[in-house]
């Protein structure tokens, strides 16, 4: 990652998808070099009050590095609700290799923010290195372990909490 991608996202904080990864607060980053594309497929649940008002955060980790928090948002879209599935393209400007893990987190906000979450599928564009990662589970306050993060590997396993 160059030094002033680097500079602007420590600045900026989370990263933020609406479409195309841009910063926190709405600026595009100005990624020099080239940059890697992944098609991200979230699956909400198809049960009650499955979906979620808060928002929803991804990072990607591979066997060469990770990608940096990413917010999913498709603007003008009512993300994440039941039974639906969106697609998000994320663009990192850094090859991750073989995707291993995913974190997965929501900010706990809004009316509704518990979230049912069936699985993650992400696709590398122009390559074969589609992972799918399994969940069934909810990301919620009061719902077993009270977890509203978590961790994904790519090989059979339950979801756990972050740390």
């Amino acid at each position: 990652m160059n030094t002033t991608l680097r500079s602007a996202l420590a600045a900026a904080g989370t990263a933020v998808l609406t479409g195309t990864a841009v910063l926190a607060g709405g600026a595009a980053p100005a990624l020099a070099g080239p940059t890697y594309t992944y098609d991200v497929t979230v699956r909400t649940g198809d049960r009650e009050n499955a979906g979620t008002s808060a928002g929803v955060f991804l990072t990607l980790y591979g066997d060469d590095d990770r990608s940096a928090e990413i917010r999913l948002d498709n603007e003008g879209h009512d993300d994440f609700e039941r039974g639906q599935t969106d697609r998000f393209r994320v663009r990192t400007p850094v090859r991750l290799g073989r995707l291993l893990t995913v974190r997965i987190r929501h900010d706990d906000r809004g009316k509704k923010p518990g979230w049912y979450l069936e699985h993650i599928r992400v696709d590398r564009a122009g390559e074969d290195n589609d992972a799918r990662f399994a969940f069934h589970r909810w990301l919620a306050r009061g719902q077993a372990d009270n977890a509203i993060c978590l961790l994904q590997h790519r090989r059979p396993g339950e979801p756990t909490p972050c740390p």
